[in-house]
């Protein structure tokens, strides 16, 4: 909000932006953790009882604040509120309840692809592979046709902080390999390169 400004926590706010790359690759490692041993069902009941009762909670928290105390800066409606119910507002011509929560819609579109992975019997084992073919997905998309919607199926702005987090897995499952020291160099060059300055 342009009209809230807080200078004097400027020289701290400005490493905010570090929390989203940060936050996908934790949760690279974090659902590939819980995602070993179960079922692509199971996998996604997990995910659905830890995620939405916290967002739906939250999301309407912040929809009677703004309701009864944002003025003129904030304003909300009972469209918007039920247009967020289903996470991706944005696809229902309505806007987030809260910005912020556009990285759920990133975080879901990973866990559909982790479940689908499991359905194939594909994951954990093939987590190289995932992650060689998601990246290169990544670059072509990125140095050639630039299609929204490869960047939204395969969430390519962020893909490689998700593959970074699936390498820490790796390496917490006890992988030492030279293969997996060699991709880890080049995720980390892919990330400087993608990321934003």
């Amino acid at each position: 909000m342009p009209q809230v400004a807080l200078p004097y926590l400027a020289s701290y706010a400005q490493y905010g932006f570090l929390g989203v790359p940060i936050f996908f690759t934790i949760s690279g490692f974090v659902i590939a953790y819980s995602a070993e041993g179960r079922t692509p069902v199971g996998f996604a009941i997990a995910r659905f009882s830890r995620i939405y009762p916290t967002f739906l909670f939250c999301m309407t928290l912040t929809f009677a604040t703004i309701l009864l105390l944002g003025g003129t800066n904030f304003e909300v409606s009972f469209a918007q509120w039920a247009a967020n119910l289903f996470v991706a507002a944005p696809a229902l011509g309505q806007s987030y309840v809260d910005t912020s929560y556009w990285s759920l819609v990133i975080e879901i579109v990973f866990y559909a692809w982790v479940a689908a992975f499991l359905a194939l019997g594909l994951f954990p084992r093939r987590i190289d592979a995932i992650i060689l073919v998601w990246l290169c997905i990544t670059f072509t998309n990125e140095l050639t046709i630039d299609a929204s919607i490869f960047e939204k199926l395969f969430i390519a702005d962020d893909s490689g902080f998700f593959a970074v987090g699936l390498l820490i897995y790796e390496y917490y499952r006890g992988r030492r390999d030279l293969k997996l020291y060699s991709h880890s160099r080049a995720f980390g060059g892919y990330v400087r390169l993608s990321g934003d300055p």
